[in-house]
């Protein structure tokens, strides 16, 4: 690596011939019929300078992307309003971009709790910068600027991560507790990019900068076009980046024009990339307090050989189970338009989601890696124990089915029915257009919804140019419960005899638990008032029926739309669940926390452009995690992403043939994975592995475990004394009467199941914290079930004690999975605090049962 001032003079150098080759008219670039537009589109990133943060109390502070702050309650301070934020954690930071390492000052607007919170003592603050302390300091108690110098060597290009920490939170009132208060950080001037993707314009001010990621194909030209206004220099470079965790693996071209009220011009081929990406990066540096700027008029890409590229739509229908339509076996008729459309389709009779919920499973999609890759290790960043949504992260530096694809030219559009879905957790990573609206209108509301998606998306394809490749993700929610099929829909199935009205279940619980019927399932059925204690189940499976019959309905009309404007038949669809749903035939009712293959199996269908291959059922086992490499394969053949996960599936698609591979999924309401080759399937639980102890009290292995010899030890460490040759059996009713709470645990489960009033009422009783971590500990080791699926699709026998063989076969390929997992998931670019939600979205993610046990649970 050369030194900064040999670069700089290399880059002089290079001036003066691309000054004589480069600079004229723009007529002097070639033809750009097969142009792909770069200005169209918005910067992968922009180098700027904010300059000033000032926060917003109803945005937050914007772009900045802050974590742990919350908004002022009030306002004003003293006689004066001042907008301010509360640092709500005890390390709390703001990301402030700066366009180069210099010499600067932070100036702080800042205080801290009022001075009877603090009793009298000390109470401090550390800046530090980049992980660098600046200083420490005494909080005042009313508004103070405090200035601070922040040396060149602490700065870098691009983002700074400041970082504001106490030792201790103080309370301000009963229901907070809080750190530093700011109202304003300023640490340089302005200098900002300005980008305007309607009308092709970015203007570079400074010392700003845009950078474009390019999946690069053979004969790929750029052609670049600009002019400047002032006195500046202009670097360009190009970058091999390894799309595994998009670092640059190698610097393969690079030069500097200095421009002074000139113009540019430059045609260039993107070098060869070995499977990795290019990064074309555009940087302008001029005075500061000159006004100099530079306007790129042309920035385009053009191949050599012209390709033709479908537009793709990626349906995502949320908790639809294969099992409950008629193109897998079902015997209700739920979904005639689909089974229409599967005649122009492959369908994949044996898909497997990779994780039995949402977040992870679109995690796994859009970055074609396995789930648990985006987990967080909260106890690495200190939060203790962390809510469900700030344990998931799609990081910054995954490369991601939509990145990829707009890499490659194509305009990118979501329209997405669900808050999981939303910025704050990275799904919009690659999108020009990502539309959040329907996931925040609960499912009940007859505005919402399907319909909603469906507008959404025609308004959408309204805009781009259909001329030119674009991708298109539309995601509804519907199927997912409480079950509330809307009029013209509920009743439909509910008199064809399918299932007896007579079996019940326990009504009213967590949505976490097993053996009953979650509250907010029940809310379907009986919107208002008292949930009985138990309910008959054959309402539910056929509201649920009701439910994936609307969405048939509606996704026949957006596909007539896609026919009316002539993007039907050249697109390549995928129709597809995230997950399936449990409906009463298991332990687990009305829900999706778990691996089984009410869950795991999930419809899969694709039509080719032009309906090719339609028809066609294809058997081999697949899973959601081949969708990238499959989708891929088709934009840019022959590229080889040695990180990803899964395969493609082009070769099926096409009527040839695959061998065998593992299938592999984790996760839910227990730390949970499988492994499925040649029609067996193993599971590997772990029980009790940061669940809510909902789930540990509702287990319905737990008796079982207990009576398998671990119940003696256990009674003998809560009598503190040996219970000897005592039997089982005996040592359970010892139990029971020895420590009442234990037989009201298991008298409660047999009466009404874990519902929320049998929770409070254990944890109010003597001994129910101590029974818990005993019974946590006793069932922490892991255990397996096994399954041969072609005779058991519905897994009732467990084979794993008649076969241990098997077991020991399929185990070393599960831990296998398991490491590629782990090392995908060290490549992530995590932030120092988990993510944060509205209590808005809060609210709406509890009444759909997420999180509602006390803790986190999976679902």
């Amino acid at each position: 690596m050369s030194s900064p001032p040999l670069r700089l003079a290399l880059r002089r150098a290079l001036a003066v011939f691309l000054l004589a080759a480069s600079c004229g008219t723009g007529d002097e670039l070639p033809g750009t019929e097969s142009a792909i537009p770069l200005l169209r589109r918005l910067p992968d990133r922009l180098l700027e300078q904010r300059g000033e943060l000032v926060p917003d109390l109803a945005a937050g502070w914007g772009d900045a992307r802050p974590y742990g702050w919350e908004p002022a309650v009030e306002p004003r301070v003293g006689e004066r309003t001042l907008p301010h934020v509360w640092s709500k954690m005890t390390r709390a930071h703001l990301r402030l971009t700066a366009g180069s390492p210099r010499d600067r000052a932070l100036a702080l607007t800042l205080w801290g709790p009022p001075a009877e919170a603090r009793g009298g003592a000390p109470y401090e603050a550390v800046a530090t910068l980049n992980g660098m302390e600046l200083r420490r300091f005494e909080l005042p108690v009313a508004p103070t600027e405090v200035t601070i110098d922040a040396p060149a060597v602490l700065w870098q290009e691009g983002r700074n991560l400041l970082v504001l920490a106490v030792d201790r939170l103080l309370e301000i009132s009963p229901e907070r507790r809080v750190g530093v208060a700011l109202a304003r950080v300023a640490y340089d001037v302005s200098l900002r990019v300005q980008c305007d993707p309607e009308i092709g314009r970015v203007v570079l001010a400074g010392e700003t900068g845009v950078d474009y990621d390019l999946e690069p194909f053979a004969g790929t030209r750029l052609l670049l076009g600009g002019r400047a206004i002032g006195a500046g220099t202009l670097a360009v470079s190009l970058s091999r980046v390894d799309p595994a965790d998009t670092r640059k693996a190698a610097v393969a071209t690079e030069f500097a024009v200095e421009l002074a009220d000139r113009s540019l011009e430059r045609a260039f081929v993107l070098p060869e990339a070995g499977g990795n990406l290019v990064r074309l990066e555009l940087r302008w540096t001029a005075a500061a307090d000159s006004g100099a700027r530079f306007e790129l008029t042309r920035l385009d890409r053009v191949e050599t050989v012209p390709r033709e590229l479908p537009p793709i739509v990626y349906v995502a229908i949320d908790t639809l189970a294969a099992a409950n339509l008629q193109l897998y076996g079902y015997s209700r008729n739920t979904a005639p338009h689909l089974e229409e459309f599967a005649r122009e389709a492959i369908l994949f009779e044996r898909c497997t989601t990779n994780a039995p919920w949402t977040v992870p499973s679109f995690m796994s999609v859009m970055t074609g890696l396995y789930p648990n890759a985006h987990e967080i290790d909260w106890k690495a960043i200190g939060q203790g124990h962390p809510e469900l949504w700030e344990q998931w992260l799609l990081a910054p530096n995954r490369w991601t089915l939509a990145e990829m694809l707009r890499a490659c030219g194509y305009q990118t559009g979501g329209i997405v029915d669900s808050v999981w879905l939303c910025e704050a957790f990275g799904f919009m990573q690659g999108y020009d257009h990502y539309d959040i609206h329907p996931g925040t209108i609960f499912k009940t509301d007859p505005q919402g919804g399907i319909r909603m998606v469906n507008a959404l998306a025609a308004e959408w394809l309204a805009r781009v140019d259909l001329a030119r490749p674009f991708l298109l993700f539309y995601h509804v929610l519907d199927v997912h419960d409480p079950y509330t099929p809307p009029p013209g829909y509920r009743g439909r199935f509910r008199n064809d005899d399918l299932y007896d009205p007579e079996p019940s279940a326990f009504a009213g619980g967590f949505s976490s638990c097993y053996g009953i019927i979650p509250i907010q399932v029940a809310r379907g059925e009986i919107p208002e008032g008292d949930i009985p204690p138990r309910m008959s189940t054959s309402p539910f499976r056929s509201a649920y029926d009701e439910e994936i019959a609307l969405v048939d309905d509606e996704l026949h009309s957006f596909f007539e739309h896609l026919k009316s404007i002539g993007v039907y038949d050249r697109a390549l669809i995928i129709v597809a669940a995230d997950h399936g749903e449990t409906m009463d035939e298991g332990d687990f009712l009305f829900g999706h926390g778990v691996l089984d293959d009410a869950v795991t199996h999930v419809p899969l269908l694709v039509r080719l452009p032009g309906g090719r291959n339609g028809g066609r059922r294809v058997g081999t086992p697949v899973q959601l995690v081949d969708l990238y490499p499959t989708i891929l394969d088709f934009v840019n053949p022959g590229v080889v992403r040695g990180h990803l996960h899964g395969r493609s599936l082009r070769r099926l698609l096409e009527g040839g043939e695959l061998p065998p591979k593992l299938i592999y999924a984790e996760g839910g309401i227990l730390r949970q994975s499988m492994a499925i080759l040649h029609g067996w399937k193993l599971v590997e639980k772990q029980r009790c592995h940061g669940v809510d102890p909902a789930v540990v009290l509702s287990d319905p292995a737990l008796p079982s475990i207990l009576r398998e010899g671990v119940l003696p030890t256990l009674l003998a460490q809560m009598a503190e004394g040996a219970l000897g040759e005592t039997e089982p059996e005996d040592a359970l009713e010892g139990l029971l009467s020895r420590f009442p709470v234990a037989r009201r645990l298991f008298e409660g489960l047999a009466e009404t199941g874990m519902t929320p009033a049998l929770y409070a009422e254990l944890k109010a009783m003597p001994g129910f914290w101590r029974l818990l971590g005993l019974l946590r500990r006793e069932m922490q080791v892991p255990f397996h079930a096994l399954y041969y699926l072609p005779d058991d699709p519905k897994e009732q026998h467990d084979l794993a004690a008649e076969r241990p063989e098997k077991v020991a076969e399929l185990l070393p390929l599960l831990r296998a999975e398991e490491a590629r997992r782990e090392e995908a998931r060290a490549r992530a670019a995590l932030p120092t605090t988990p993510v944060e939600l509205s209590p808005e979205d809060i609210d709406h993610l509890r009444k759909l049962g997420y999180a509602d046990g006390g803790g986190s649970n999976g679902r």
